[in-house]
């Protein structure tokens, strides 16, 4: 059986030996974040200024998968205490972290809009074409067939003599 090698989109092992700030950018580089924080500008200047900083927020949204921070709360905490990771994020010195009812506004927004996220992902989809040319006719998908099982089997227990019947 011939095993066919293709080249990775990039490479895990040495985006993640780069500093936090130069794995970030890469990361986020090719991604046009213009459509996503367009989705939260003010109809009018008039009212209120815009309190959060949504290109940061939802970097810190991405690279919380990244980083393997489990929950909303976490990365909350993890902004609050250190420093480095929110400036490598794009949150200024002086801004507030957003809280956690921030977040669940912004991801709330987010999927109003899907159709913009489908946008970006079908952009980023095209730049990987035309760097990589993935999505030719020439590329092969395994669907092999592989069993696995689905839940334990039951097994039959023998009823135990209880401890007075043991005694006795």
């Amino acid at each position: 059986m011939a095993i066919i090698h293709q080249p990775t989109l990039f490479d895990m092992e040495t985006l993640l030996t780069l500093e936090p700030m130069k794995r970030y950018s890469e990361i986020f580089s090719p991604l046009p974040l213009v459509k996503i924080v367009r989705l939260f500008d003010k109809p009018t200047r008039m009212g209120r200024p815009l309190s959060l900083n949504y290109e940061a927020t939802f970097k810190a949204l991405v690279i919380r998968y990244v980083e393997g921070i489990p929950t909303i709360k976490a990365l909350v905490k993890r902004l609050n205490e250190d420093l480095l990771f929110k400036m490598n994020l794009g949150f200024l010195y002086s801004e507030r972290v957003p809280s956690e009812a921030s977040f669940s506004r912004f991801t709330h927004v987010l999927s109003q809009h899907v159709d913009v996220l489908q946008t970006v992902n079908h952009v980023l989809l095209e730049q990987i074409d035309a760097i990589n040319g993935l999505f030719s006719e020439q590329l092969a998908i395994d669907a092999t067939h592989f069993s696995a099982h689905d839940k334990a089997h039951k097994t039959d227990n023998p009823k135990l003599p209880s401890v007075a019947e043991q005694l006795t």
